[in-house]
């Protein structure tokens, strides 16, 4: 018996090892991808969508980010030709677009100046870097090691996924989100607000904030709803006001094209990307009925989305002096519901989840915390499982209902453990027996 704690320690640190090992590898199989396959990764989201974007903006060619005024599809318009003029390599089959605010495009007009290998791999360093500040913020409210969750935030394939294709879901993404969630873990909700006003740049993680500063703001807190708001206000002052005139509206303009894109086979869109309920119910129904499914499936994630920030506000009101502790839960309910209500949620957005793994195994549960781990590793394996399927498997094999099913069982089960007191509180590796992966 004396002997059990140095082995298990020993077995920790052998895990951590070979763990942090593998990360390394997909760390290098990304950067070198990008540096030794050029032609190939000119398929990429980021040389398809954000460099091009980029270097629009360099030329002052603000206009040709978005479908002009009468277009009809996507082919035709001057984002794709122009994209298969300056990357010759990319399949013809492929069609480029460009869906984000301006504001987006402008953050990465520095990166354009650079030829298109080195761009991307700057940017998958940068990338890299804000998963580590992401890390970092979580361990300061958590106490777990910043180095535990960043290398294991590396083995979630949808993490590697997003940095192989140079996605802009980390930097824009889970770095405003952690940032927003540590400033109201430190009782800085009007700040967390401004942060969270970032991810208009990343708007598919916009529903989670909205969740959380609803909830806080029907518990009588109303500082963070605040801090948005003006960060909202600001960001949109700004497309309006500084950058060219008419290109907000342009924006606007072209969501009624950019929806089809998921849609309308002649562009190809890879169907086992998106795995949202509204998404996926609409991929499978016939073209001639898909607007009606529209609406229902609209209809239904809209109830959804109520509901789960019904849940929310009673999770906090139940004690408004205690809500730090309870907080932790309404950002587990406000990431599982994303792939529940968001029609455009698609394979990538999955990384959002390595801030979910963190706050599971980051904090200590009053309560359902071993099924609550135990959850997050069975989605966690499941998501891995999916990625290696379409990408080695025949893709027909690769059906998003698979990750729909594991998204809706997640929240269900979310749902049902928070009808018991699931408050928090900070981890301490000196204050157990049980040796940490971060310290092994």
């Amino acid at each position: 018996m004396p002997d059990s704690e140095p082995t298990t320690t020993k077995s920790f640190s052998l895990w951590f090892f070979f763990s942090r090992s593998f990360a390394i590898f997909l760390i290098a199989v990304s950067l070198g991808a990008t540096i030794a396959l050029p032609n190939l990764m000119e398929g990429s989201d980021y040389l398809m969508t954000f460099y091009i974007a980029g270097n629009l903006l360099n030329h002052n060619n603000w206009a040709a980010l978005y479908p002009p005024d009468g277009a009809t599809n996507l082919l035709e318009t001057p984002f794709n030709l122009i994209t298969h003029q300056m990357l010759s390599h990319v399949p013809k089959q492929m069609t480029a677009i460009y869906m984000y605010s301006p504001l987006t495009a402008c953050v990465f007009a520095p990166f354009a100046w650079l030829s298109p290998g080195v761009s991307m791999a700057v940017w998958e360093m940068v990338s890299l870097a804000a998963l580590f500040v992401s890390a970092r913020l979580m361990h300061l409210v958590t106490g777990r090691s910043a180095g535990s969750f960043f290398w294991m935030a590396l083995l979630f394939l949808p993490v590697f996924h997003t940095i192989l294709i140079g996605h802009l879901g980390i930097a824009l993404g889970i770095m405003p989100l952690a940032l927003g969630m540590y400033l109201l873990l430190r009782e800085k909700p009007f700040a967390a607000g401004l942060a969270w006003s970032l991810l208009l740049l990343k708007p598919q993680f916009v529903p989670s904030t909205l969740l959380v500063v609803g909830a806080l703001a029907l518990a009588g807190k109303i500082r963070s709803a605040a801090g948005l708001g003006l960060g909202f206000a600001l960001l949109t002052a700004i497309m309006y006001f500084v950058l060219p005139g008419g290109i907000a509206v342009a924006w606007l303009h072209s969501f009624r094209l950019s929806d089809t894109l998921f849609t309308d086979p002649r562009y190809g869109y890879p169907r086992y990307l998106v795995c949202s309920i509204p998404g996926t119910l609409i991929d499978m129904t016939p073209r001639d009925h898909r607007q009606i499914v529209k609406l229902v499936t609209y209809a239904l994630a809209a109830v959804i989305g109520l509901f789960t920030l019904w849940r929310a506000t009673m999770c906090l009101r139940r004690d408004t002096n205690n809500i730090t502790a309870r907080l932790p839960y309404v950002f587990l309910l406000s990431i599982a519901v994303l792939p529940l209500v968001l029609p455009h949620f698609v394979s990538y957005d999955f990384c959002i989840f390595a801030i979910f793994g963190m706050l599971v195994f980051g904090y200590r549960w009053s309560a359902h915390e071993f099924v609550l781990k135990r959850d997050c590793i069975l989605a966690w394996i499941i998501a891995n499982l999916y990625l290696i399927l379409w990408m080695f498997a025949p893709k027909a094999l690769a059906q998003p209902l698979i990750m729909v099913a594991v998204s809706f069982e997640l929240y269900r089960r979310l749902i049902v453990y928070g009808k018991d007191d699931l408050t928090v509180s900070r981890f301490e590796a000196q204050a157990t027996a049980t040796p940490d992966i971060a310290a092994a």
